[in-house]
């Protein structure tokens, strides 16, 4: 099985359905990126790995690999992941007008 279909099967688990992903939404509820530019309305969220599992089942279950994201921003993450990861993802600005940046090594900075 490749890991893509790995992973979805994974996501579709009881595990991560009833166990790890409400856990996490128990411990951060609001969007990771949303609250580092100063907004926490609430709204619907996702549990994004900050690294990619590709099949690794640590990963895949490691709480400090885990991070509450909000549709537009996970979306954003997604396509970073896609391309050119050698800079870091702006994923907007603070009240300065400075860009708020986030790395998978560095995670949010700004």
């Amino acid at each position: 099985m490749d890991e893509v279909a790995a992973h979805k099967r994974f996501l579709r688990s009881r595990e991560w359905q009833e166990r790890l992903r409400p856990h996490h939404l128990m411990r951060e509820p609001l969007c990771r990126f949303c609250a580092a530019l100063g907004d926490v309305t609430a709204e619907d969220v996702q549990v994004d790995h900050i690294v990619r599992p590709n099949g690794d089942p640590v990963l895949q279950r490691a709480p400090e690999n885990l991070q509450t994201l909000c549709p537009t921003h996970h979306a954003a993450k997604s396509q970073y992941e896609r391309g050119d990861c050698s800079r870091p993802l702006i994923i907007g600005f603070n009240a300065d007008g400075w860009p708020v940046t986030w790395t998978p090594t560095e995670g949010v900075d700004g």
